[in-house]
């Protein structure tokens, strides 16, 4: 298990500025949209009567339950993972370790960043303030890193606007840059 203190890797005189989680509605927002689809299948199958002919309800439960099954199983492969994102004085790096034994990791240096995006998925996400950060890489597009479900992530794309700022124009500010803290603008320091 991945700490907040240190990281696998770790630079010397690295300093961890932000420790990134997916937000807890990530994988309620995948569980509702499977049992959406399930829904919208179930209401095929009774619903067309070609298909209600053929297949007894029996068939058609036992179908149904192995949708929501499968929907289950995948929301626990998707997040059962251990994702964890840090934001340091050097870098962004992302580590993703899926079951059962793969383990991804994905650095970008704040001077290969050519700029860093942030974006909802939806309105319902924005308004819960949950979004993604995408940074981009300046030289290779299939080098660029997205970290999914970020809470505040407006407020952090800032942040790293920042850090982008301050590595270009005054690398040694770097090392007295506050860490980001987790709360509402004007409210945290």
């Amino acid at each position: 298990m991945l700490s907040d203190t240190n990281f696998p890797g770790q630079q010397e005189d690295e300093r961890i500025l932000y420790v990134i989680r997916p937000h807890m509605t990530a994988p309620v927002i995948v569980l509702l949209k499977i049992l959406a689809a399930v829904f919208v299948f179930t209401l095929c199958i009774w619903f067309l009567p070609k298909l209600s002919v053929v297949m007894d309800m029996q068939r058609q439960v036992q179908i149904i339950l192995g949708i929501i099954l499968t929907g289950v199983l995948y929301a626990w492969y998707r997040f059962s993972s251990s994702t964890i994102s840090y934001i340091t004085d050097r870098r962004l790096i992302r580590f993703d370790s899926r079951p059962p034994l793969s383990k991804r990791r994905r650095a970008l240096f704040w001077t290969e960043v050519a700029k860093a995006k942030a974006f909802s998925e939806n309105s319902f996400l924005r308004l819960l303030k949950v979004g993604s950060i995408e940074l981009r890489a300046k030289v290779n597009s299939e080098e660029n890193v997205i970290v999914e479900n970020v809470y505040y992530f407006d407020d952090l794309v800032n942040y790293i606007d920042k850090l982008l700022h301050l590595t270009h124009a005054n690398p040694l500010e770097l090392k007295e840059v506050k860490p980001f803290v987790l709360k509402p603008t004007g409210q945290r320091y």
